[in-house]
């Protein structure tokens, strides 16, 4: 696979571990639950090496790419995709995130154990990974704003 495939899927396993924990938070138990938010970022973690072993696989001059889904607007010249730029210094940075956030999910895993907001927890938790690897991956300056800190932070009381 390619290095844009692998980055695709670093972003879409947090995203569907959020997504998983805040639909099923009443019929999932709490460590299922955690351990369904611990396994979408050591995904995450796992396809970020693969990203990085497609990018090593390539000549040094060849090592950036771009991916698009489709198209956010097409308006008097102005055409913004949602898209990733793939680079060995974009890929580092999803190895740094998804590596750490792993250890935090691991140790939140127990220490989160009492909580009563802890499907909550980790689906916040994945969602805010997912943020910041949009942030890491972002492919122009509109998702960058998307996926900015404003979108990454939960709400308060």
């Amino acid at each position: 696979m390619s290095a844009t495939a692998w980055a695709w899927l670093v972003l879409l396993f947090p995203l569907l571990g959020s997504i998983a924990i805040a639909l099923g938070f009443k019929a999932l138990p709490a460590k299922v639950a955690g351990a369904i938010g611990t396994l979408a970022i050591g995904l995450a973690f796992i396809c970020g090496i693969a990203a990085l072993v497609s990018l090593l696989g390539e000549s040094p001059d060849a090592r950036h790419h771009t991916s698009s889904l489709w198209d956010y607007a097409s308006v008097a010249g102005l055409d913004v995709k949602l898209g990733i730029f793939v680079d060995p210094l974009s890929v580092f940075m999803v190895l740094i995130v998804t590596g750490v956030s792993t250890l935090i999910h691991l140790y939140s895993f127990g220490y989160m154990q009492s909580d009563q907001g802890y499907h909550r927890f980790f689906s916040y938790l994945n969602f805010f990974v997912f943020s910041m690897l949009l942030l890491v991956l972002a492919g122009n300056f509109v998702l960058l704003i998307v996926a900015g800190p404003s979108s990454a932070s939960p709400p308060t009381r």
